[in-house]
């Protein structure tokens, strides 16, 4: 196995719980990877699907000409230097993040030799791997987009959507439906139509 990260941290199986998978970011979208060979999960969320909790408007402290001293009293050896590392405002909890939905890759069961899963702090990047089967993860900030790259040997690879999340309400309710808008017609072809999804009447949200 090569080594890990300079910055960034590794562990040496599959995160079993979301609270041990690792996040990847650009301010906008997020992704939450837990790195199975044989059922990975991809959570994705966006930054406006939040709870409500008034926190709203909450500016990020101004911090950063404080850093010097900080970094000074934790080399120094004072271990409490953090805990009054603050803008003197109270104490402030941020708005929780509510799942969009997550992406599942399911192969056949093989079972996993040298395995590992990382993020590299200075790429942003999420890495998984074991004998025969790699996956990549990338928030990218420039493009807002999610890319994930697989690798693997066999050809079935089962690829969903899956609303489905940990602790989900049991009366939620999922619908399916298209809508058409018309896209400008080009020259060369005839007028032509879109498909994106909405969700039916009847549905609801936990949002």
């Amino acid at each position: 196995m090569t080594a890990g990260p300079v910055h960034g941290t590794w562990e040496p199986r599959p995160a079993a719980r979301w609270e041990d998978g690792f996040l990847g970011g650009n301010g906008r979208h997020g992704a939450l990877v837990f790195g199975d060979p044989n059922d990975d999960r991809v959570i994705v969320t966006h930054h406006t699907l939040v709870r409500p909790n008034g926190a709203e408007h909450a500016e990020p402290p101004r911090l950063a000409g404080e850093l010097p001293a900080l970094q000074a009293r934790l080399l120094a050896g004072d271990l409490t230097a953090a805990e009054d590392f603050t803008d003197g405002r109270p104490l402030q909890w941020v708005q929780p993040f509510h799942p969009a939905f997550q992406i599942r890759l399911r192969r056949p069961d093989a079972a996993a030799r040298d395995y590992r899963r990382g993020v590299d702090f200075s790429t942003g990047e999420i890495t998984a791997a074991t004998a025969g089967w790699t996956s990549r993860v990338l928030v990218s900030r420039a493009d807002d987009v999610i890319v994930q790259h697989i690798t693997g040997p066999g050809p079935s690879l089962d690829i969903t959507l899956d609303h489905r999340l940990a602790n989900v309400p049991a009366g939620l309710g999922v619908g399916h439906g298209a809508l058409l808008t018309p896209e400008a017609p080009s020259s060369a072809s005839a007028p032509a139509t879109r498909t994106a999804t909405a969700p039916t009447p009847e549905s609801r949200s936990s949002r």
